[in-house]
């Protein structure tokens, strides 16, 4: 596991090598005492599939959050830049950082697949509120004939940016409600709901839903018919894969994947 390794290097980054990093800890999990903790803020890093998110918390209480994509080819990246944009922003000083945790959970993360609200079976109900501050429910009953449709995005998903003009038309066309999520900074979110001209549609920022559903990667789709059951669920990036949700559902598939792969099965 290259976990400390990388991790030491970005500690050593970080301190332009002034401090002494230690690693110590299971697999997958490193903790680098690098001064007294009490008096210092702390940085937590958990590398996932999808998303690197760095914690930094000071000795006053206060929190700061970043996310950014992670980059597989080499993991080691993603926290570089996140340490050097929390470096740039002032919100962490080098000689002011007491301990440094990291977690790699990108295998967690693929055992999840699949996992969350089961098809057929009712959705969660979750009483939420969008970034424009409105209530809203999410796995309630809908009046007869509707649909509820989630659409889990980010800023920094790039299939999401394509998508998401898609899957309002989509939504327009086939009468479904659809409500948009995500995890991201609420100013990132709304500059993309400027810039792709979302406003009007619900919009739910933060990790719950997304937590509720079990959804790791992007873009996400779940369906919730009228009684609150979930009709069908997966990855979406197209617009095949939209319109694969109303097949999946009409012919008793488990999710858009095992349609799609019954379908080119049943071609080939």
């Amino acid at each position: 596991m290259r976990q400390p390794a990388l991790v030491a290097a970005s500690v050593g980054h970080l301190h332009h090598g002034g401090i002494q990093a230690t690693v110590g800890g299971a697999e997958g999990k490193s903790h680098f005492s690098l001064g007294n903790s009490n008096t210092m803020h702390r940085i937590a890093i958990d590398v996932g599939g999808t998303f690197t998110d760095l914690v930094v918390s000071h000795a006053n209480g206060s929190a700061r959050t970043l996310k950014l994509l992670s980059t597989p080819d080499d993991f080691s990246r993603a926290i570089v830049e996140g340490l050097e944009r929390l470096l740039r922003d002032g919100t962490i000083d080098p000689a002011s950082v007491g301990s440094l945790v990291h977690a790699f959970t990108v295998a967690t993360n693929a055992l999840l697949t699949g996992k969350g609200p089961v098809v057929g079976e009712a959705a969660p109900v979750l009483d939420v509120t969008t970034l424009e501050g409105a209530p809203l429910s999410i796995g309630k009953a809908l009046a007869k004939g509707r649909k509820q449709l989630l659409l889990f995005v980010s800023p920094h998903c790039p299939l999401c940016k394509d998508l998401i003009p898609i899957a309002k038309n989509f939504a327009r066309r086939e009468k479904l409600d659809i409500v948009f999520v995500g995890d991201d900074d609420p100013s990132e979110q709304q500059a993309m709901i400027a810039r792709l001209e979302m406003g009007g549609m619900p919009f739910v920022n933060g990790p719950m839903v997304g937590r509720v559903f079990h959804v790791d990667r992007l873009p996400h789709a779940v369906l919730i018919g009228d009684s609150g059951t979930v009709l069908s669920k997966g990855l979406v990036n197209s617009r095949e894969h939209l319109e694969s949700l109303i097949t999946a559902h009409e012919m008793g598939v488990v999710s858009v994947q095992d349609y799609l792969a019954n379908s080119k099965s049943k071609v080939a």
